[in-house]
């Protein structure tokens, strides 16, 4: 590792020891100290560490790398920067974010902790990224790498499960690209965001490709309403930061059609809530009945969606006990 980050470019001191850190299961990330200070590396894993077999392309390191750098342009405030990169074998190098001075987002909100002003910001941020990309299609036609990394392990694993449903959920998965109008993150949630003294960052773009901005919206609010089960204590903090996400988005309009784009997030949000118990990657801290409350106020909006995003929020903020 210390002789392929050389030759990248990277300053590497001669005695660098390896840290391993934790908290990813799609990759192997390191602290590795250099002569002007750590560096964080990262390498994507071909087989997933999940209870559940899942596998996709390393391929992706490429992707992530390439959307880091275009989102920097736009946004450097919300990306860590891009060290080097190498291609063969799928190794970035990032800045490293150290504890002391970040705090991931997830564990925030998990202790009660919810400050809504970092929903606002990152969905401002995220609505800017997604604007300044619209004329990408040719550079990020990554439609192998999100199907195995989102649509199969999230929609059409939990299809196959739930056969009532299953029209509805493949319905979103035909209309992925129809509906494409810009570059989706993929991976937006509260695990990828840390918070900071002023501002809030946003990592692990590996499932970055041209698609429903839609999804973006879906995917992330999914964590704030599945936390409103969990923590009913925050569960009006969580709907406000919910709320707040969306607010800040729409304040940058990507695809010139909010109206559309608020439908299809509405469908969005209730499937992959389904596929967070039901999936290839349940979320790992409800409880079982926790799980089941997300399961069948999920199958009840699914079956009958609301027409807009903030409808379908409110709907589940008023519906689960």
């Amino acid at each position: 590792m210390v002789g392929l980050l050389r030759r990248e470019g990277v300053a590497i001191d001669a005695t660098a020891d390896a840290e391993p850190l934790t908290g990813g299961v799609s990759s192997d990330i390191w602290r590795i100290a250099t002569a002007t200070g750590s560096v964080c590396v990262k390498r994507a894993l071909p087989t997933l560490r999940t209870a559940v077999d899942w596998t996709a392309p390393v391929s992706r390191s490429a992707s992530e790398a390439r959307w880091l750098i275009d989102a920097a342009a736009v946004r450097p405030d919300l990306v860590p920067n891009v060290l080097a990169f190498a291609e063969e074998p799928g190794v970035l190098v990032l800045e490293y974010l150290d504890p002391a001075d970040w705090t991931q987002w997830k564990a925030q909100l998990l202790a009660g902790d919810v400050t809504v002003e970092v929903a606002a910001r990152l969905g401002t941020a995220l609505g800017d990224v997604h604007r300044s990309m619209v004329g990408e299609r040719e550079r990020y036609r990554n439609d192998e790498l999100f199907a195995a990394l989102r649509l199969e392990p999230y929609i059409r694993y939990t299809a196959a499960h739930h056969p009532a449903i299953a029209a509805q959920l493949e319905e979103l998965d035909d209309g992925f690209d129809v509906a494409a109008s810009t570059v989706v993150h993929g991976d937006v949630s509260p695990k990828n965001v840390l918070v900071g003294p002023d501002r809030v960052i946003l990592l692990d773009a590996e499932c970055a490709t041209w698609g429903d901005p839609a999804f973006d919206l879906g995917f992330f609010l999914t964590h704030l309403c599945a936390k409103a089960v969990h923590l009913p204590a925050a569960r009006s903090a969580l709907r406000a930061c919910a709320h707040a996400y969306v607010a800040g988005y729409d304040g940058a309009e990507a695809d010139g059609s909010a109206a559309e784009r608020s439908s299809r997030a509405a469908r969005w949000l209730p499937a992959i809530l389904l596929a967070r118990v039901d999936g290839r990657s349940p979320l790992e801290y409800l409880t079982d009945d926790e799980r089941a409350t997300v399961r069948a106020q999920a199958i009840c909006m699914l079956g009958d969606p609301e027409t807009d995003l903030a409808s379908a929020l409110d709907t589940w903020f008023a519906s689960v006990p």
